[in-house]
């Protein structure tokens, strides 16, 4: 009975939806050709206005997550300044923290002492150590034939 119940139900449903459809005005849907788009486009545009790349980056400067470190490292011209030393130690650094966006996993590290905060993906170069593995909990960094591996630091543990 109850499938009985289901399928006359479907059938009544369908029908009151097609009376619907029968009763309702059309409206005629009409495509532009791509002529009258590019016409249109061309006639409505605005141009653009100049970005001012001093005030952005004095922007960036103003937010209270900008740090003295990054903007060190941030040129105006988009070139990355070297802002890690060559004697850069993963025994220096804890990793506090793996944010994924995008598709892509950084790592940010915090120097113990001085608190100077560092990001960096897998594979890139940090001092004379390569960050080859990245994951939600662990770090791994290689130099020549030296491996070392910083887990996650939580709160006030040791590491």
């Amino acid at each position: 009975m109850k499938t009985h119940t289901k399928a006359l139900g479907f059938i009544i449903i369908c029908i009151l939806i097609g009376a619907t459809a029968k009763i309702a005005p059309h409206k005629q849907i009409t495509i532009a050709s791509l002529e009258e788009v590019k016409q249109s486009e061309t006639t409505t545009s605005t141009p653009k206005p100049k970005v001012n790349v001093n005030d952005l980056l004095q922007q960036y400067r103003s937010r209270p997550l900008f740090t003295s470190s990054l903007e060190n490292a941030a040129d105006i011209q988009g070139e990355v300044l070297p802002g890690i030393v060559e004697d850069w130690s993963p025994l220096d650094y804890q990793l506090i923290g793996v944010s994924r966006a995008a598709n892509l996993t950084t790592g940010w590290f915090r120097h113990i002492e001085t608190g100077e905060l560092v990001s960096s993906r897998r594979g890139m170069q940090l001092g004379n150590w390569t960050l080859d593995y990245l994951s939600g909990t662990e770090a791994r960094l290689t130099s020549k034939n030296k491996t070392e591996s910083l887990k996650l630091f939580h709160g006030e543990e040791p590491r």
